[in-house]
């Protein structure tokens, strides 16, 4: 490279550098600038709320007098000490109250500016409050943070002004009244210019000689500049709008718009609408129609019931092949989609598939809920038997009949509701049950100590119906407790160690019972038991009830191994408190039945003992 260039790029590259670095030392001065001004702006600001804090607490005292506020001030102390209203003790209440207790700005300025205020305090006249007096004397003569009205800047220079309105009256001094701003003019909106002298672009001047006041106002938004009020008055168009055929102001484009019946185009940029021009680059999609705005237009997306029109259709114009729709609504659609017809007006409608002459459009037990473009099928109630129902919407009319177990809520009216029918009132249970109605149907059970056959295998009953009847059997649970309202089982040691014993006897703990039922499982001490065969129980009694309390009681599931003690009360009350006792006895049929006989052998003989002695 020759030297000529090489020294003009280094000159060249030198020149860029010191303009870069001048740029940003010039930003960063003007950054630093700018913080320091608005330091001295907040600074100004804080002042000014002191002098109107200390004018609201002037007037808070205004009428407020010390006499017998505290105690030992009498009428010597306020005619010493002078007038309350001009005296120390107000002006230091006033001070209290002039910052907030979290107000940091404030606290640090009331340093620098109690004793000034106190200075003006004791200098004032009597003849009322002067905030702005105070508000200079303080803030702009004393401390110096802030400025006369109309004046800024570290030195208090003049805003800018013409005559005696600042920035001709349509804008406000950057730093107005503070040590800070530039004094620049910050317009108002719709003005403009170094004095807010002009309006801005897209604004007209409104002065009239009706108008007493003088406003730039928006131009309207068909303008992209204008002379006065409305579309009328544009001088030039915004996008989107274009001038009228006279000449004379500007008017929307529509850019939706076709020649055609059925078509949407485009405009051209002249503002005119070129069909062609507009077939070849319509303004929006298949699946969107164009919606014209003031200014504008937007793609708003076609009806679901609307498909894409094929050049096969008959029914399709041919400028809307590839076309769902021309507008909002599926009466505007091109071709329909499965679950709409074409309207004799043009468009598409739904299908009521539930109206068709096919009348399974829907399974049994279900009714048919029409859907726009589809079908919905709801299941029947089911109080509903299978024939199913009639419906109306997505909400069930009637059933076309009642199921078993339920009956038509009027009688002899096929259209009114199915409602539940009490079996218990028009039935019976068999035997001694008791009926329960349930929806649809109904449940026959025994209570207290009653069941059923049919719920218990019982070897000796081959009957199947359903009455109720004293159980032979109960099961018992593992754990013996005679305090519970459970079935209870209990070992039971015999006394009776004869060898020839035919009989056995015990006193049982029955214990408490909440219910009308206790049952006891009694089971003998088989080690010691002389038993071999089905004994015979042939005494149970309470031994210790008491207050006219009537039991009833019963031996069942008797066997060589032992029985089941049921014991329930037979008067009018339930359950009972005492821990009652039962005696028992049983004795073995077989030894019993050789003893009867032995017992009848002898009276034989005594009978025919005392024959003998008679005939002698």
């Amino acid at each position: 490279m020759p030297l000529r260039s090489t020294v003009c790029l280094l000159a060249m590259l030198f020149i860029c550098g010191t303009l870069l670095s001048t740029n940003v030392d010039a930003a960063k001065n003007k950054k630093k600038s700018s913080k320091k001004e608005d330091k001295a702006i907040a600074k100004c600001n804080v002042c000014k709320k002191i002098t109107a804090a200390f004018h609201r607490g002037y007037k808070d005292t205004d009428n407020i007098h010390f006499t017998g506020e505290s105690k030992g001030w009498t009428l010597d102390n306020e005619k010493f000490l002078g007038k309350y209203k001009m005296g120390e003790a107000r002006l230091v209440e006033i001070l209290e109250h002039a910052c907030g207790q979290s107000d940091i700005p404030c606290l640090e300025m009331m340093e620098d500016v109690e004793g000034p205020i106190e200075e003006w305090w004791g200098n004032r006249d009597d003849e009322g409050f002067d905030i702005d007096g105070l508000e200079a004397h303080l803030c702009t003569d004393t401390i110096k943070v802030c400025c006369a009205n109309g004046t800024y800047g570290s030195t208090c220079k003049p805003c800018p002004s013409e005559g005696d309105a600042i920035c001709s009256g349509h804008g406000t001094c950057n730093g107005d009244g503070t040590r800070g701003g530039d004094g620049k003019c910050k317009c108002k909106p719709g003005w403009t210019g170094k004095m807010c002298s002009k309006c801005k672009k897209n604004y007209f001047l409104n002065a009239t000689e009706s108008t007493a006041e003088v406003d730039c106002v928006k131009c309207d938004r068909a303008c992209a500049e204008c002379t006065g009020a409305g579309p009328e008055n544009c001088t030039a168009c915004a996008e989107g709008f274009e001038k009228n055929k006279d000449g004379d102001g500007c008017v929307d484009v529509d850019e939706c718009k076709s020649p055609g019946p059925s078509r949407q185009l485009n405009t051209t940029a002249d503002g005119t609408n070129d069909a062609e021009t507009a077939a070849e680059a319509p303004p929006c999609d298949v699946d969107h129609y164009c919606r014209n705005t003031p200014g504008s237009y937007s793609c708003e997306e076609c009806h679901r019931a609307c498909a894409e029109g094929t050049a096969d259709a008959d029914d399709v114009h041919p400028d809307d092949v590839g076309r769902r729709c021309n507008g909002a609504g599926m009466m505007n659609c091109v071709a329909c989609k499965a679950g709409y017809e074409r309207s004799s007006t043009g468009g598409c409608v739904d299908i009521d598939e539930c109206n068709l002459p096919n009348p399974h459009v829907c399974e049994t037990g279900k009714f048919c809920n029409n859907l726009e473009g589809s079908v919905n099928c709801i299941l029947c109630d089911d109080e509903c038997d299978e024939t199913g129902c009639i419906g109306t919407g997505n909400v069930q009319n009637y059933c076309l009949a009642c199921r078993e177990g339920f009956k038509r809520a009027t009688p002899n009216d096929d259209k009114s509701k199915c409602i539940d029918m009490d079996e218990c009132h028009d039935y019976l249970c068999p035997g001694a049950q008791d009926c329960e109605n349930t929806r649809g149907s109904y449940l026959c059970s025994c209570d207290g100590a009653w069941t059923k056959w049919v719920e218990r295998e019982i070897d000796e009953h081959d009957d199947e119906s359903e009455e109720c009847f004293r159980p032979a059997y109960l099961p018992a649970p593992k754990a013996p407790n005679p305090y519970t309202d459970d079935l209870v089982a209990l070992q039971v040691p015999l006394f009776n160690n004869a060898p020839n014993a035919s009989k056995e006897r015990g006193v049982l703990l029955v214990g408490q019972c909440k219910s009308n039922l206790k049952l006891i499982d009694v089971i003998f001490d088989t080690e010691n038991s002389r038993f071999t065969d089905t004994p015979v129980v042939s005494y149970l009694r309470t031994t210790n009830e008491c207050c006219g309390d009537l039991f009833g009681m019963d031996a069942v599931n008797v066997t060589h191994k032992g029985f089941t003690l049921a014991v329930w009360r037979i008067d009018s009350q339930s359950g009972w408190g005492q821990d009652l006792k039962v005696e028992w006895a049983v004795a073995s049929s077989a030894l019993q039945e050789a003893e009867e006989q032995a017992a009848v052998a002898d009276d034989s003989r005594t009978d025919s003992d005392e024959e003998a002695r008679e005939e002698l």
